[in-house]
């Protein structure tokens, strides 16, 4: 059997949705929010793990704290860059409807 992947330690199993299916959180740490579209906002984290690359960037539900989407990435410029377009693409799926 294939081990799993480890969750990244900022993240934390929320409340159940389904029988199968739970919220996702993120631990209290302190964060950078790089911007906020319709009640969601991109916040980049610095957490260097011995897995995972410094800085986690997370997409977040501003009422309920819910992820919505994660990346990583090696550098704060990186981290910047992925929480903006984290942002751009929720524009953009908003304009195809």
């Amino acid at each position: 059997m294939k081990p799993k992947k480890p969750a990244h330690p900022l993240i934390k199993r929320g409340a159940k949705m389904t029988d199968k299916t739970y919220a996702w959180l993120l631990k209290n740490h302190p964060h950078e929010v790089i911007g906020a579209h319709r009640g969601f906002e991109a916040r980049v984290y610095n957490y260097p793990t011995k897995y995972f690359p410094p800085y986690l960037v997370a997409l977040i539900s501003q009422r309920h704290g819910w992820i919505m989407d994660t990346d990583n990435a090696a550098t704060e410029s990186e981290a910047r860059a992925s929480g903006l377009n984290l942002l751009m693409s929720l524009a953009e799926r908003e304009t195809r409807h």
